[in-house]
């Protein structure tokens, strides 16, 4: 028979009862914190206490960010596990947020039939604003116009040093030429 607590029971003439206690063990929840994601969501995983489960996968994204793991501390301060990590229950429920780690994007610059010279890439962080590398290419003949993001000048133009704010992308700039007039 199972008795629950609080129960009378009528022990009679029958003698002495033996009884023996069940417990039930806690389960406690871990909560996915996005911490800034800009989309995505995850629901909370339920492990026992004590118990050493793989952490869900995390499906939050942030735009420009790279996932780098979940700490106990939203600024990173915490605990560490790393994405799908074995994690030990303890005996209270822990929110987990996403910790992210921003992209870095290289603009390539591209003489387009420069005769001499020669232009390192110039990196940059998502969001990051900075002045473009200016032009180191020459081309006899022909005197600098700007940069451009097709090699034929039909793209987007950029002047030379101008202020850039990188995107969610790399991005490849060729030098658009103008030839010398001489009289």
């Amino acid at each position: 028979n199972n008795w629950l607590e609080g129960n009378t029971i009528a022990l009679g003439s029958t003698g002495n009862k033996t009884f023996s206690a069940s417990f039930i063990i806690n389960s406690y929840t871990v909560t996915f914190d996005g911490n800034t994601a800009t989309s995505g969501s995850m629901a909370d995983q339920s492990i026992d206490y004590n118990a050493t489960e793989s952490l869900d996968s995390n499906t939050f994204i942030k735009t420009g960010y790279s996932f780098a793991g979940w700490n106990t501390a939203d600024d990173n301060s915490g605990t560490s596990y790393l994405n799908g990590a074995n994690y030990t229950m303890g005996t209270s429920n822990v929110t987990l947020y996403a910790i992210w780690s921003v992209n870095s994007y290289d603009v390539i610059f591209n003489g387009n039939t420069e005769t001499s010279g020669s232009m390192s890439n110039q990196t940059f962080d998502y969001n990051e604003t900075a002045n473009l590398t200016a032009n180191a290419y020459l081309k006899i003949g022909y005197i600098f116009a700007n940069w451009n993001t097709a090699s034929d000048g039909s793209g987007t133009a950029y002047a030379n040093s101008v202020s850039y704010t990188m995107g969610t992308s790399g991005l490849t700039l060729y030098a658009i030429w103008t030839i010398n007039t001489y009289s």
